[in-house]
């Protein structure tokens, strides 16, 4: 009933002005106005009473809170003086093309004009006129909300940077990667290569992990590795299996393979050399802010959008005043639930490529030209890994193999909306967990030895398959081969049944149950 208090006062403002009661219009507003800003008050500061609250609010910073506070004022501050500014203009309106003013009509004056076309017409201007300055005045406050999160967003940017715009703009950030990952991503690994660079020696070794998932992932290609990467002589083949091995181990493969160790680190003189990319070779502030502003792309840096938004994202979030990482073991248990029911997990060729009659173009047409790029480095890396099984056959869809497509619908699964892809990038973390222990664990903690530390201990992708039961056997061929691809951390979450057998009654089962039904877990 006090929510209606705003709405009475108005009715009795407006009442008031109707009857010419100059007195009582005046004590109705000063009632009004205070009635109104009470409401506004308690619905920012109490948005719900101590009933409604299931759970207590998370405690707030005072200047976190003042803030908040100064945030909404300013919105609904510049909300208040835009609409007193379209209401002038509306009235301005009314009275230019001459309207009825409903609200200033007795009922005697409207039953005389009612049955009028004239007035019937004007009053439907007026509505639409104030209807229209209605919605704008309801719908204006997500544009305002939206003007201050950007402005508000954009002093947190700079605040974040310790207010230095011009470094910001100037600086090569992508030229530091090395020396940032090393202080605050390593910060338990050894010191940097003396008199060499300023980063850790693990960091090579960590930075060609990363590249070449990239490349398995075919966002790059052979020549753009090789360009980027620490190892001399890679991107050649990348397989699967490397990316379970140690770093130690995968650059004893690479060297089988005819390649140099990780990182490149020779011994000379009694100093240590290492070959550093050309992207990491920092730039001028002229030469830099020329080639980044000017639309001088060099000729290492990715035409990949993908790949470009990952290594700007790594470099200014380098730029951060990031807290120090976990040190393996010491590192808190992490579970990603991923909800599943009905959604594709892999991608059959029946679906990417069909002959059909009624002109429409197969979805494998359009990821080959969405991705066209992409699709090419596939292709060169399926005819390094199988040389005489693999022909160049191009668009040629029909000369495919029931093998080929298996493998094209993997490569089209991490483009489309999968459940293959979604669980892909989540067991990013496992691999990730795995080389933090092989740079800077704690040797002396019991729980790194070998045979005692297991990513999966820390981190768990669940995958709750609500249809896992009812699956058919293509489902569940898809299913076997994620638990074949990921690592162990992969589990898989389901209600199982059956019927409620003989022994239903004695175990007390309602009558009205089918079924009796059991939580499992893969």
């Amino acid at each position: 009933s006090l929510w209606a208090l705003p709405a009475g006062t108005y009715a009795l403002v407006r009442w008031s002005h109707f009857r010419n009661l100059q007195g009582m219009h005046v004590a109705m507003l000063a009632i009004h106005i205070p009635v109104s800003l009470a409401g506004i008050v308690v619905l920012l500061l109490v948005p719900a009473k101590a009933e409604h609250s299931i759970w207590q609010l998370s405690e707030v910073k005072p200047q976190m809170r003042l803030v908040r506070y100064f945030f909404w004022f300013m919105v609904l501050a510049v909300k208040f003086l835009v609409s007193l500014i379209a209401i002038k203009a509306s009235i301005t309106a009314v009275k230019d093309l001459q309207l009825v003013m409903m609200g200033e009509e007795s009922v005697s004056e409207i039953a005389q004009v009612y049955y009028s076309t004239s007035w019937l017409s004007s009053v439907v201007l007026w509505l639409a006129l104030w209807g229209t300055t209605f919605v704008m005045f309801i719908t204006d406050t997500q544009l305002w909300f939206t003007v201050a999160s950007a402005v508000l967003g954009v002093g947190t940017f700079f605040a974040q940077r310790g207010c230095n715009v011009i470094s910001y703009a100037v600086e090569d950030a992508v030229a530091r990667i090395p020396e940032r990952f090393s202080n605050k991503v390593l910060a338990y690994s050894p010191a940097g290569l003396k008199d060499t660079a300023t980063f850790s020696p693990r960091f090579p070794e960590v930075w060609d992990r990363i590249v070449e998932y990239m490349r398995y992932e075919d966002k790059l290609d052979n020549n753009l590795m090789g360009d980027i990467i620490f190892q001399p002589g890679a991107g050649h083949e990348v397989l699967w299996r490397q990316f379970s091995c140690p770093l130690s181990r995968a650059g004893h493969e690479t060297r089988a393979r005819g390649g140099a160790p990780a990182g490149a680190v020779h011994q000379k003189t009694g100093r240590t050399r290492v070959k550093v990319p050309e992207m990491f070779r920092g730039k001028s502030a002229c030469e830099n802010c020329f080639k980044s502003y000017c639309g001088m792309r060099e000729p290492w840096w990715p035409s990949n959008n993908d790949v470009q938004w990952r290594i700007s994202a790594l470099a200014r979030g380098l730029g951060l005043n990031l807290p120090r990482p976990f040190r393996v073991p010491y590192v808190p248990g992490l579970t990603v639930l991923i909800p599943h029911y009905g959604e594709s997990i892999l991608v059959e060729k029946k679906e990417l490529f069909q002959d059909t009659k009624n002109n429409v173009v197969p979805l494998m047409y359009w990821l080959k030209q969405r991705y066209e790029s992409e699709f090419s480095s596939f292709v060169g890396r399926m005819q390094a890994a199988h040389e005489c099984e693999w022909a160049v056959t191009g668009s040629a869809w029909d000369e495919y193999t029931e093998d080929q497509w298996k493998k094209i619908g993997r490569w089209a699964a991490m483009r489309l909306q999968t459940l293959w892809r979604t669980v892909a990038g989540m067991c990013l973390y496992h691999p990730a967990l795995q080389v933090h222990h092989e740079v800077q664990a704690d040797r002396s903690s019991l729980l790194a030895q070998p045979g005692v530390w297991d990513p999966s201990d820390c981190f768990t992708c669940l995958v709750s398959m609500q249809m896992y039961d009812f699956f058919d056997s293509t489902q569940l061929a898809h299913t076997r081969s994620m638990f074949e691809k990921f690592p162990d951390c992969l589990k898989v979450a389901f209600i199982g049944c059956e019927s409620k057998g003989s022994a239903a009654e004695a175990d007390g089962v309602h009558l009205r149950q089918r079924r009796r039904y059991f939580s499992c877990l893969i």
